[in-house]
């Protein structure tokens, strides 16, 4: 059983103007934090704001291109100067398109991977390389996806299971840094990314629920906020299956997608 904690008072949300990121920036500041949220899309930034007039916190937008590391610094720069040095730094950027074997696309799938992988690579470096002291926290956004191959996931599942084994690396060094290297694993959440899928999505949550949820997380100490529990435990439990049991259910899977 962890120790409850305050919540942070300063968080930086990169990719956070639409989806779980945008109702967890204005939750944040409901709760009176200071927040900072970068996006590529200023207009998106530009109504979250308004958004958040009445919250209790503040709020402000950057716009930036999470894959050009020169764009964070510059974004640093401002949030430094206006709101102070964050405590808690969240790698929220990514996109997802679903793997269509009959119409791959090499480019399409490699541009998922550069975006997912690029962006938090660069969060890490300015945590690490240009903030005077790095952050309390960093907590990079993941996927049960990447527990195991999943049909349809292609090369977002890929990009999140690398996010994975690279927070499990970094994180024992960045602690003896006094850095908490953390993940969030959200289960499936009504968004514009998971409205591509063709398939029923179990237990699925809306972005404020969500976002109640990684709020809970932060307050505590659990190297990954996953949720929901009823379905992330049993995706990990079937993770540990043998390959051969693991192509049998995904299989059947695959037999109940809609056409």
């Amino acid at each position: 059983m962890y120790k409850k904690k305050a919540l942070p008072q300063h968080i930086w949300i990169i990719g956070g103007s639409t989806g779980i990121g945008r109702a967890l920036a204005l939750d944040l500041a409901q709760q009176g934090c200071r927040v900072a949220v970068s996006a590529r899309n200023p207009d998106n930034l530009v109504q979250l704001e308004k958004a958040s007039k009445s919250a209790t916190g503040q709020l402000m937008g950057y716009p930036c291109d999470a894959t050009q590391l020169q764009a964070l610094h510059n974004n640093a720069d401002q949030i430094f100067s206006q709101q102070g040095i964050p405590d808690v730094v969240i790698l929220n950027a990514a996109i997802y398109d679903p793997l269509e074997p009959d119409t791959f696309s090499s480019e399409q799938e490699w541009e998922v991977m550069r975006i997912n992988i690029h962006s938090v690579f660069n969060g890490l470096d300015m945590c690490l390389n240009y903030f005077p002291a790095p952050p309390k926290q960093i907590l990079i956004t993941v996927s049960p996806s990447g527990y195991r191959g999943l049909p349809g996931a292609g090369a977002y599942g890929a990009s999140k299971a690398a996010l994975i084994n690279l927070a499990e690396s970094m994180r024992p060094t960045l602690a003896r840094r006094g850095t908490r290297l953390r993940l969030i694993s959200p289960g499936f959440v009504d968004t514009r990314l998971t409205r591509k899928n063709r398939f029923a999505m179990p237990v699925l949550l809306t972005p404020q629920q969500a976002s109640q949820r990684i709020i809970q997380g932060l307050r505590g100490n659990q190297f990954e906020i996953a949720f929901p529990k009823r379905l992330i435990w049993p995706l990990k439990l079937l993770s540990l299956l043998p390959a051969s049991l693991w192509f049998k259910l995904t299989a059947e899977l695959q037999k109940r997608d809609p056409e």
